[in-house]
């Protein structure tokens, strides 16, 4: 895969977690530099997501760019959220993009999609339930502490 990345990526905060089922995303431009804009939302296959940003597929090919800013409407386990954010890489797998992006800093949303993600997992692996917590924790008291956690795949 060859990616096109902008000089803005930074080191992953958070774990990207992959979840394959029972999540639904939709993309949407919201604005262009500057003036507010809504397009028509697309789906979207979700790559991996963590509490700061995600890395979905498509056939569409966005530029990276932080002129303009994409809205991701994210549905999984009962939880709705609405996210703004940048595409920061690109990258191509055959013949679709697949995307890396980063969600605009919201501490109270990222919290939240915290618990939700915590929350699928156990639904997904419920044995798994002493991992899912660690994940929390580690990922919570990053936020509280301002730790950066480094875990590699």
């Amino acid at each position: 895969m060859v990616a096109v990345h902008t000089q803005a990526v930074q080191q992953r905060q958070h774990m990207r977690i992959r979840i394959r089922e029972g999540i639904q995303v939709s993309v949407f431009i919201a604005n262009v530099q500057g003036s507010a804009l809504e397009s028509k939302g697309i789906p979207v296959m979700l790559k991996d997501i963590s509490p700061t940003g995600l890395r979905f597929q498509t056939h569409l090919r966005f530029p990276v760019s932080g002129d303009y800013t994409v809205r991701f409407i994210i549905k999984f386990s009962g939880w709705e959220f609405n996210l703004c954010g940048n595409v920061v890489w690109r990258g191509r797998d055959e013949n679709q993009y697949v995307y890396g992006s980063c969600f605009q800093p919201d501490p109270e949303m990222r919290r939240a999609l915290i618990r939700a993600i915590s929350l699928k997992l156990d639904e997904c692996d419920p044995l798994g339930k002493r991992v899912h917590e660690l994940y929390t924790r580690l990922s919570e008291n990053k936020e509280k502490l301002g730790l950066e956690i480094d875990v590699k795949s």
